[in-house]
């Protein structure tokens, strides 16, 4: 699986290679704002309606005689009023189909030792929530992520498979 490339730095007690987190995130939303501009631009959707649909885990731009889905994947979910994000993977109410693309993610976690992947809410909000989804999407190779915000909570999806229907 293809991580892209990461800034390094010389551990010099045991020789390993440690990658600096911080640059790897902002590399991960530097990446995933290229990637939405692209699907943006390849399907022309800038301003179109939409809506998404966790019955059959998709996303569905609608214009008159088109319509453009993507397969999402709930990253999680941001409320304002408690001040936190929580993982998808870590929300019973998510159908387990929807994030089940999050095994990736805290696998990586793991080997990392990345506990703000491995942790299931975090402190924060919205910024947490885009950092998280950035990093999701760049593992999972996503094609995008994509925010809505419904009330109080705020939704975070990475997006694949963008298709015209038939």
């Amino acid at each position: 699986m293809h991580y892209g490339v990461a800034q390094v730095k010389r551990w010099t007690e045991n020789e390993r290679w440690q990658v600096d987190w911080a640059q790897w995130s902002k590399d991960s939303v530097s990446l995933m704002q290229s990637r939405n501009d692209q699907w943006l631009r390849a399907f022309h959707l800038a301003d179109v309606p939409y809506d998404w649909n966790l019955d059959d885990g998709t996303l569905r731009f609608a214009q008159p005689g088109r319509v453009v889905l993507a397969d999402i994947c709930v990253v999680g979910t941001a409320s304002a009023y408690e001040g936190s994000f929580l993982w998808g993977w870590a929300n019973d109410s998510l159908p387990v189909a929807l994030t089940n693309g999050l095994l990736p993610v805290r696998r990586f976690g793991e080997e990392h030792g990345l506990e703000r992947l491995l942790t299931a809410e975090i402190a924060g909000g919205r910024e947490e929530g885009l950092e998280c989804a950035a990093i999701a999407g760049r593992i999972q190779n996503a094609e995008g992520v994509f925010v809505d915000t419904c009330g109080d909570v705020t939704l975070f999806f990475t997006l694949s498979g963008f298709r015209e229907a038939p």
